[in-house]
């Protein structure tokens, strides 16, 4: 089936293993993902601030754009999943930022565009995925979800749920172990990279902490967020990371 597809700037630079690692599952799977024309910088951070709308274009421009070919629009990035969900969500409630906005647009988002995070893609092929998988033999895998698709309440993909279990449910199926841990949902330390080092090393050491409680040697950690993938992999050197796509790959060529 084909949709159209946002990779957003990161996808494109520092994290292109993981964007390869979709494209290439993607051909194996019999999915078309078509990159959206003309797309922008989602601008990375959605801002609940209503006195700066410009902070808001970015996202909307991509959503416009999308609706000139489809209705639907599939990203992997949870930044950028999470941005583009919570910015039309905004534009379409509230009326008054809305015209701020379209003050600034050449023209409007006339209907919402159906945001698909590209792991929904993989749920509904799992029976595929299963038949392809070469190589079990792996440790137990923990999952870090991260802020940005279990925030907000009612809005992200995995919102509604106070200990989500649906990349364990996934995996379960393809017949790993996968352990539970408390801090799977907690922030990784975000942006603070760049400014403060020590404050992303506690939030790190916690969930690795949060992780050790839950297994006695070796574990897998997958994520799907470029800038969680980045905090985990530098700031621990206890547990391999890896993209969910770069680690389906892996399973299906027998690596």
């Amino acid at each position: 089936m084909k949709y159209l597809y946002y990779p957003g700037c990161t996808l494109k630079t520092t994290a292109k293993v993981f964007e390869d690692s979709i494209k290439e599952v993607s051909k194996i799977l019999d999915i078309s993902l078509v990159e959206l024309n003309n797309w922008y910088c989602c601008q990375a951070i959605y801002t609940s601030l209503n006195d700066n709308p410009s902070l808001l274009l970015g996202a909307i421009r991509n959503l416009i754009e999308t609706q000139k070919e489809d209705d639907k629009l599939v990203t992997a990035c949870s930044a950028c999943y999470n941005v583009l969900l919570r910015s039309q969500n905004t534009y379409f409630k509230d009326e008054k930022l809305r015209v701020r906005i379209n003050a600034y647009l050449e023209e409007e988002l006339k209907r919402e565009i159906k945001i698909i995070h590209f792991f929904e893609l993989l749920e509904e092929k799992i029976d595929v995925l299963n038949s392809l998988i070469k190589k079990r033999d792996y440790p137990p895998l923990a999952f870090y979800y991260g802020c940005l698709l279990t925030r907000p309440k009612g809005i992200a993909l995995f919102s509604n749920d106070i200990n989500p279990q649906r990349f364990e449910n996934f995996f379960s199926q393809l017949g790993f172990l996968t352990i539970d841990f408390a801090f799977k949902t907690r922030c990784c330390g975000s942006y603070l990279t760049y400014t403060n080092e020590e404050i992303v090393k506690d939030c790190v050491d916690k969930i690795i902490l949060s992780i050790k409680e839950r297994v006695n040697n070796s574990c897998v950690i997958l994520t799907t967020c470029p800038l969680c993938q980045f905090n985990l992999e530098n700031y621990q050197k206890d547990y391999e990371v890896f993209y969910f796509t770069q680690f389906l790959l892996s399973l299906i060529k027998g690596e």
